[in-house]
């Protein structure tokens, strides 16, 4: 055996404890990797739980979000409705005659949004809501007046207006949101002012129209207070007051006031009166001639504008934009055009131009007197009767050769003349109703909130 060989022997030998220790090395080498694998899925497992948790925090986050932005969404819905119901029944207030649909009617049957709603009282100028004839069996405070109401639909708004019980408000057919609201009137605090109460829903909900069947996700109740601001500010003290002369020549005109808290006054003029065979009757026991109050300076030395703003608190041009004012241009015979303003329950009415009234023609009445301005020269024919006052910007003509009528008081801008034997007799209650219950609502300033129970 050579010497390599004996050397390559020699290196595969090992002693038997030499390869025990070997086998027991390898063998804690494996055990060390499997080790090593097991925690390493432990910590993916972890990494991995963690991941979870992110991700559902995340999820949930994301779910309260959209939960709060379509809470917020439907809040809003509710609210917008509410504020849309305020200035709809402001906007309404000012308007005239309505069907039960709440849209413009011509049917005598009819009457306006204000009268069906709200009442006043003559003598102390408060005003209440109309009470409900046919409120619900179980009653509450709500159920007390009448409550108008609008749901929107895809067409646009549906709104009802019931003359008693509750409002007729049904969700409409299909998917989507239709918010709705209905109003309520509340006695004012003062005299001449009016509470409104304004409850939204994000749908047609019970607590916007009671008796539903329905509940909605949002509600909101706003109130404000609105004020009347009268048709005629500041009543005249006399059957006629003109800035100009009073000439009615030998036609034997009738000037009539026999309203002591007045002094009896029927012609007033800050120019001279011509009416030698006039009838003229004042307060009893009180000279008739007594009542004549010629070249009156204080009255002389206005202006036209002066002059409107003594009795009705504001220019021309404020006044024809009342939003409860009827603007009629005929410039000649507004018959028609003026009795179809009265028809639809105007109460205020402006005529831009010269005007002339035809024989027979009545305009108002006791119960519901009207403000005429004229802004031109006016003449009344024949037997024509105007209840309430009239205002002429310019020279006016009574009479025309008839028996015309005016009952509460006449003003003239200009001169007056009248030929035949008309009457203008001075009507106290006339003037009240027109300074206390007729006019435009407006809304108090600093009444708004954003709570209405």
């Amino acid at each position: 055996m050579t010497h390599n060989q004996f050397e390559s022997r020699l290196s595969v030998y090992r002693p038997p404890q030499q390869r025990r220790r070997s086998a027991a090395t390898a063998a804690v080498m494996r055990n060390h990797s499997h080790h090593r694998g097991a925690a390493s899925l432990v910590v993916v497992m972890v990494l991995f739980f963690l991941m979870m948790l992110v991700t559902a925090y995340a999820n949930r986050a994301l779910v309260f979000e959209q939960r709060t932005s379509a809470n917020q969404y439907r809040s809003t819905q509710a609210f917008e409705a509410a504020e849309a119901g305020l200035q709809w029944a402001l906007a309404m207030l000012n308007g005239g005659r309505v069907g039960a649909n709440c849209t413009p009617s011509v049917a005598p049957a009819d009457n306006s949004f204000r009268e069906r709603y709200t009442q006043g009282n003559l003598a102390t100028g408060m005003l209440t809501p109309v009470a409900n004839t046919s409120p619900l069996t179980v009653v509450t405070v709500t159920d007390l007046t009448v409550r108008p109401g609008c749901v929107r639909t895809a067409a646009g708004w549906s709104c009802t207006c019931p003359s008693a019980g509750q409002p007729a408000l049904l969700p409409p057919a299909g998917a989507g949101a239709f918010p709705a609201f209905t109003v309520e009137f509340r006695p004012g605090i003062t005299p001449g002012t009016l509470g409104v109460v304004s409850r939204g829903c994000s749908g047609v909900g019970r607590r916007c129209v009671h008796g539903s069947a329905f509940d909605s996700d949002a509600y909101a109740a706003l109130s404000m207070q609105v004020a009347l601001a009268s048709a005629l500010g500041t009543p005249p003290s006399a059957a006629l007051t003109a800035r100009g002369l009073v000439d009615v020549g030998a036609a034997s005109v009738g000037f009539h006031n026999p309203d002591s808290s007045s002094n009896g006054i029927t012609v007033n003029a800050g120019g001279s009166i011509s009416a030698a065979s006039a009838r003229v009757t004042s307060v009893p026991g009180s000279p008739a001639a007594g009542s004549l109050l010629p070249n009156d300076a204080s009255l002389s030395v206005l202006t036209t504008d002066e002059m409107f703003k003594t009795y009705f608190g504001m220019d021309k041009a404020t006044f024809q934009r009342r939003p409860s004012v009827a603007r009629v241009t005929c410039g000649g015979d507004c018959t028609a055009a003026v009795q179809a303003a009265v028809d639809n329950k105007a109460r205020m009415i402006w005529v831009e131009g010269a005007m002339t009234l035809a024989s027979g023609t009545v305009v108002g009445s006791a119960a519901e007197p009207v403000v005429l301005v004229v802004n031109g020269n006016a003449s009344f024919g024949g037997t024509t009767q105007v209840h309430g006052l009239v205002y002429a910007a310019a020279d006016w003509d009574l009479g025309d050769g008839g028996t015309a009528l005016v009952r509460g008081a006449a003003i003239a801008e200009g001169a007056f003349r009248a030929s035949g034997t008309p009457n203008i007799y001075y009507d106290s209650a006339v003037l009240t109703r027109l300074n206390m219950l007729s006019g435009s609502f407006t809304r108090v300033s600093g009444s708004w909130k954003d709570f209405g129970e």
